[in-house]
């Protein structure tokens, strides 16, 4: 978007697509929609949209096109590549958010050291989880795997970077038995989040570490 040169309101598709038909406009970055000039990276990366959208090809390849963005222009360039699906343009794209293959991506391969380890849409993916809920919780002193894995209701437990990943089929009772055995041992719970499964769980379960790792 910061190709507009002489206005700071937020442009629509048709404005977009008169912009990236007019190759001069693509190296001159003076200001973003909201007036705030856009970092290095943030220049590159919007001209690269660009360049890879002016002959309006069938197939695009996008590695990692939004690594480095804030999140607002970071929606902006999901909002491209959502519009560039209605038009049912075939995209490839690589990325290390999982969010971002989730919200975007028809079917999504998980890979590991250089090997594709699952195949198949968001819901399939995460269909793998069984329907468990993901429990992470910050304990004051560490805990085994094994013996939070032991405790009723808990399918599985992780500790990842220093917290644990706990999935359940039953989380009301994963989380008494959880609380009643910190208790027991003199151990303090220091925080606790509860979420639905996500594809972040299904590389988690398949490979014991976070995306980022």
């Amino acid at each position: 978007y910061w190709m507009y040169l002489d206005s700071k309101e937020e442009p629509g598709k048709s404005e977009l697509n008169r912009v990236i038909q007019t190759p001069e406009c693509w190296f001159s970055w003076p200001v973003s929609v909201d007036g705030h000039a856009p970092t290095p990276g943030e220049a590159r990366h919007a001209r690269e949209q660009v360049e890879a959208l002016v002959n309006d090809p069938k197939v695009l390849f996008f590695d990692e096109p939004t690594a480095g963005l804030d999140p607002q222009v970071r929606r902006e360039i999901y909002d491209i590549i959502e519009e560039l699906r209605r038009e049912k343009k075939t995209i490839l794209m690589t990325t290390h958010y999982i969010e971002e293959a989730e919200r975007l991506c028809d079917r999504v391969a998980i890979v590991d050291h250089g090997k594709v380890i699952a195949l198949g849409s968001p819901r399939e993916l995460k269909a793998h989880s069984g329907g468990t809920t993901r429990i992470e919780v910050r304990l004051s002193k560490p805990e085994s795997n094994g013996t939070l894995k032991s405790l009723e209701g808990v399918a599985d437990a992780r500790e990842i970077d220093g917290t644990y990943v706990i999935h359940s089929h039953r989380p009301p009772q994963a989380i008494v038995s959880i609380v009643k055995h910190l208790e027991a041992q003199g151990n303090e719970l220091v925080s606790l989040e509860i979420a639905s499964p996500s594809l972040e769980d299904v590389f988690i379960e398949m490979t014991g570490r976070r995306l980022r790792d």
